[in-house]
């Protein structure tokens, strides 16, 4: 009787540390969510940022001479280029959605989280590494702590 107690109780203690563990990953999912946006969204300004930008230091060091517009063109789309996070953004999005799948399963999949986990993390690297960008490299250490923390949940499922 005392083993079949302490197992009901076993199971019950479970069920209510997998219910905490899935609402604390769900409102971190968000959060990573809400950051991938944020991140989307100041990177989408970056363009016109530098052509701003540098548009005023060529002029400065021209001393108001004319802009040959093409090459600043060219310039700003090479920065841009070379800065573009779109397709990063969008494969984390991705794996998000799938994160979120996963966890709606009724199933065992510990596993499969903690790989989409460490993809997210490679696209979340190849974000902070491709920008310049003070703001979005903070969002970029706000997203891996997020991470890091979703990921320790997971440990408690496998």
């Amino acid at each position: 009787k005392a083993v079949e107690k302490a197992t009901i109780q076993l199971n019950e203690m479970r069920l209510k540390e997998g219910r905490l563990i899935f609402d604390d990953i769900n409102k971190r999912t968000k959060n990573l969510q809400q950051i991938l946006y944020d991140i989307e969204k100041i990177t989408n300004q970056y363009a016109d940022d530098k052509q701003l930008t540098l548009r005023n230091k060529i002029l400065e060091l021209l001393d108001k001479s004319e802009i040959d517009e093409s090459r600043l063109i060219q310039e700003v789309a090479y920065y841009a280029e070379r800065s573009d996070v779109t397709e990063e953004i969008v494969r984390s999005k991705s794996h998000l959605k799938q994160l979120k799948n996963y966890l709606n399963k009724d199933e065992p999949v510990g596993k499969r989280i903690n790989f989409l986990l460490q993809e997210i993390v490679r696209e979340v690297n190849t974000i902070g590494s491709k920008t310049p960008q003070t703001d979005v490299t903070i969002k970029v250490v706000d997203l891996k702590g997020e991470l890091e923390k979703i990921r320790e949940q997971v440990q408690n499922l496998l």
